[in-house]
């Protein structure tokens, strides 16, 4: 079984060299910091937002609120929780080297 992997529609190519982003447009808690700090960006803050996206899928938050805290612990404090870390260790990783 393949896995594919769609474009999060975050980045606009302007030339074949460079991502303009006066366009950019998401969901806020999904966004890598160049696009919150609305500085030059180039596709990988795609793989930023799927990192984001795999906390999701390993985690199975019970709640909004827990769901939020977790996604904000590892864009600002680039933390994830002891208990996900034991039980996804190598996700875990993963989803670290993709945000």
């Amino acid at each position: 079984m393949d896995a594919k992997l769609g474009d999060f529609g975050l980045a606009i190519v302007t030339d074949k060299n460079a991502i303009d982003s006066s366009e950019a447009a998401g969901t806020p808690s999904y966004l890598a910091p160049e696009l919150r700090e609305n500085k030059d960006f180039t596709e990988k803050v795609d793989i930023y937002s799927c990192g984001i996206v795999f906390l999701e899928l390993c985690a199975c938050f019970s709640t909004f609120m827990e769901r939020n805290r977790s996604i904000a612990n590892l864009r600002e404090k680039r933390k994830i929780s002891k208990d996900i870390e034991e039980e996804f260790p190598l996700e875990c990783k993963i989803i670290m080297n993709m945000t």
